[in-house]
Parts: C-alpha cells; structure tokens; sequence
C-alpha cells in the first residue's frame, strides 16, 4: 500500500475478534484504530484521524451496531461503515 494509507476503526467487544481483524488490517498496510464499544472522542477530536472504513460488530454491550453505525454517520459521514457479527442466527 502506499504510505500515506487510510485509517479504519474496529469497534467489537470480543477481543479475539479485535485482534484478528487488526492483525489482518495491519498486515495489508492499513492504519487501524481499535475501541471495545463506541466512544464519540474516538472520532469527535479533529485532531483525530479521519476514517475512511468503520468495522462495527453488531452485537455490543451498550449500543447495537445499527446505533453506532448512525452516530458515526452523523459525525464522520463519508466513513463507510461495515456491521459484522460472529454470533450464528437465532
């Protein structure tokens, strides 16, 4: 990738699930941002990164990811945003 690469946020409370996907992102040269849950300073701050990708598990504590997807909207809306989930279907 070049070296000036975008920023991707993973949200995901599972931190298994956090590790694999940043070791993953960051082997094919991304710059990774990772939280357990939502938190607004994360993408609030203009001092922060703008994120081009936001990986969001669906299944958070606090907020669904369906919530998180909206607020990040709201403050970041070119970020595209991709819901995940490692549950099966009910």
């Amino acid at each position: 990738m070049n070296p000036v690469c975008p920023w991707i946020l993973v949200i995901d409370d599972d931190p298994w699930t956090r590790e694999a996907l940043v070791a993953i992102l960051r082997r094919v040269g991304y710059r990774v941002t990772v939280a357990p849950g939502f938190d607004p300073g994360l993408i609030a701050d203009p001092d922060l990164p703008h994120y081009q990708v936001a990986v969001v598990d669906f299944h958070l504590p606090d907020l669904n990811g369906l919530e998180v997807a909206r607020r990040l909207k709201e403050l970041q809306p070119d970020c595209r945003i991709v819901i995940i989930s490692s549950e099966p279907p009910d």
